[in-house]
Parts: C-alpha cells; sequence; structure tokens
C-alpha cells in the first residue's frame, strides 16, 4: 500500500486493511494465500488515488433552499425533507450537477446543523463515501492480483462456512 500524508486522518484510519483482514475477506471468497502474495498485492495499491478517485464523484454544496433539485422546486422539495429552523442543508452532487443526497440533518447525530457548519459536515460526508467505494476497490483488486499469480488455493463455500 502506498501511503501518504494527504488524506484526512479519519479517512486513512477507515482505509487502513490489516493483512489479517484482508485474508477474511479472501476467505469469504474461498481463497487462501500465501501471507506473502496477499501483502505484495496489496502494497502495490496506491490509496490516495483509489481515494480521490471516488472522492471525484461527491460534489458538496450547501444548499440556498431556493434552488430546484433535480428539476423538483424548492418548495416541493421543502415539504418532502423537513429543515429544521434556521438550520443549514448541504447536497452531494455528482460532477455532472445531479443531487445524489440531500442532508438536512448531521448524519453523525442527527442534529440541525447550525449555519456556517454544513459544507464542513458535507465534504467529511462526502470523504466517509468515497473511503467506503475505495476500501472495496482495494479488497477486490487485491483479489484479483492473488488470482492472477499460482500462490492460492480455491474452497468449495461448504469449506469456509
Amino acid at each position: 500500500m502506498v501511503y501518504s500524508n494527504t488524506l484526512p486522518d479519519y479517512v486513512q484510519e477507515y482505509l487502513y486493511i490489516s493483512i489479517s483482514e484482508l485474508k477474511k475477506e479472501l476467505a469469504k471468497c474461498g481463497i487462501k494465500a500465501l501471507q506473502a502474495t496477499i501483502e505484495t498485492a496489496y502494497n502495490a495499491i496506491d490509496e490516495d488515488a483509489t481515494f480521490e478517485k471516488h472522492r471525484a464523484k461527491f460534489v458538496p454544496e450547501v444548499w440556498d433552499q431556493v434552488s430546484p433539485i433535480n428539476g423538483a422546486p424548492a418548495d416541493k422539495v421543502k415539504q418532502q425533507h423537513p429543515i429544521p429552523p434556521n438550520g443549514e442543508v448541504y447536497l452531494l452532487k455528482n460532477p455532472d450537477g445531479g443531487v445524489m443526497v440531500l442532508q438536512t440533518t448531521h448524519p453523525e447525530t442527527q442534529t440541525m446543523m447550525p449555519v456556517g457548519t454544513g459544507l464542513a459536515v458535507a465534504n467529511k460526508h462526502a470523504d466517509m463515501l468515497a473511503a467506503m467505494a475505495a476500501k472495496q476497490e482495494i479488497f477486490t483488486r487485491v483479489q484479483d492480483k492473488v488470482l492472477e499469480g499460482d500462490d492460492y488455493e480455491i474452497y468449495a463455500a461448504t469449506q469456509i462456512a
């Protein structure tokens, strides 16, 4: 795994994968591989680039509560998604501008987000969604790399249950 200090600590902590965790993930797929084979596959992955690829899929923005969302008028959106008084709302958009997430409360505490805090919370939310996707990609890439070599065994599903 190629590490750098550019990712926030909470993203690095989430993305960290131990070799034993990788072994368990491979075992779920019926694959047993040598530790050195798993380490080699894992160490070849650029964690930052994998994260950044997924992070680019999320564009955080504080909603002005006036602009339409995905073609729906703001009034209709507010009827369907109650907004706490004096609270801030954020959106996570895809790069083309389509809204994927409309968040009216803090995603961790489910409380109102005071004005001026929404963008920071939105960025952290986007970071965590990207980290989840990156971690899954890392598992898949390690599995693919292990299967490219000869140092693994395949087990029937009944043997790994």
